[in-house]
């Protein structure tokens, strides 16, 4: 018997003794124990106590390996290295060609405009902020150097002054304002004479005049007069202002004279001395005959006269004369010499 028998033996026969049997057949054949039980079981009886334990047995074979388990998670990073030192440069690489213009975009809006600067200006410079523009202070300016030309705005509108050039589109030519501001002068259009008047009364503008002296560095001068042989030699030209007694103006000796009343003559005729300075359309017939100038423009305040004196080389009528080799003097007078023949001679 082995082991596991003898142990199965032990158990049956703890278990057979701990009950009241009526009636029990017991056999043995082959190693097995057999009961039979026709009875009602009696008490239990108190358990017995544990058998030794047998002795382990031999060792199995191993069993197969298991399957793999599942990865583990990832470890945590190690923290970075540090930087290795830098290479050397490597050479330049060849310049590429250059590419094409782009083209143009299109302009922006204009942006509004900023405030006006104040522009500042030393003398002789001044700034005008309303025309935003620079001019010459001709009271501080004391000269020009190195000065190739000087150009006229032609479409200036700039006021005169005396003393002051601008351009006169009109006349096509420069404006000079003389002194006091009463009369302008047309560059290269007209000429004008400063005299003094040192007569008793006033001079008037637009009355022709003669050379009667000096005074105070001027020729003075008187009107002349067609009724006068005396006076009507030596007229110079036509007021071209009033010239009050003992002062100075201008007398214009060529060119025009403006804001005149000419209504009483027609455009192109011919003016000549008549009385007290005044003018005439009319040819004398006593006396020296002065030509004055041409009426340009026929009206009642803005006319105009072009002044160009000349005077004849006529004797004058009743003057006085003086022959050569002859002793006193004659006067000039008309003679017969037959019918419808005159001369001028010197009667003495």
């Amino acid at each position: 018997m082995n082991t596991s028998s003898a142990l199965k033996v032990l158990v049956w026969c703890a278990i057979v003794t701990t009950l009241s049997i009526s009636g029990v057949a017991l056999g043995l054949g082959s190693g097995v124990l057999s009961l039979r039980v026709d009875g009602i079981n009696g008490a239990v009886g108190a358990p017995g106590s544990n058998g030794i334990n047998g002795t382990d047995g031999s060792a199995g074979e191993p069993g197969a390996d298991g399957a793999p388990g599942a990865d583990g998670s990832n470890g945590l990073n190690g923290s970075n290295g540090a930087d290795g030192t830098d290479g050397a440069p490597g050479a330049n690489g060849l310049d590429g060609l250059d590419g094409l213009d782009g083209l143009d975009g299109a302009a922006g809006a204009e942006g509004a405009q900023g405030p006006t600067g104040v522009v500042s200006a030393s003398p002789p410079l001044m700034y005008d902020m309303t025309g935003q523009s620079l001019s010459l202070d001709l009271d501080n300016f004391s000269h020009l150097a190195g000065f190739g030309y000087l150009q006229f705005d032609t479409n200036s509108n700039a006021t005169n002054a005396p003393g002051r050039m601008t351009w006169n589109d009109e006349d096509g030519t420069v404006d000079l304002q003389l002194k006091d501001g009463l009369v302008t002068l047309q560059v290269g259009q007209e000429n004008v004479q400063r005299v003094r008047n040192s007569n008793g009364g006033t001079l008037l503008d637009g009355r022709a005049v003669r050379v009667n002296g000096s005074a105070l560095g001027r020729i003075t001068v008187e009107y002349g007069d067609y009724t006068s042989p005396l006076l009507t030699t030596s007229v110079i030209g036509i007021l071209t202002e009033d010239i009050a007694s003992g002062s100075e103006g201008y007398v214009t000796t060529y060119g025009l004279v403006r804001n005149l009343d000419t209504s009483a003559w027609a455009a192109g005729s011919i003016l000549y001395l008549a009385a007290a300075g005044q003018l005439t359309d009319v040819y004398p017939e006593n006396g020296h005959v002065v030509e004055l100038g041409y009426v340009v423009s026929s009206h009642a305040t803005t006319g105009s006269i072009f002044v160009n004196p000349r005077q004849s080389l006529d004797p004058i009528i009743g003057s006085p004369c003086v022959v050569p080799g002859q002793v006193g003097s004659g006067v000039y007078g008309w003679h017969n010499l037959a019918g419808a023949r005159w001369i001028i001679v010197c009667d003495y």
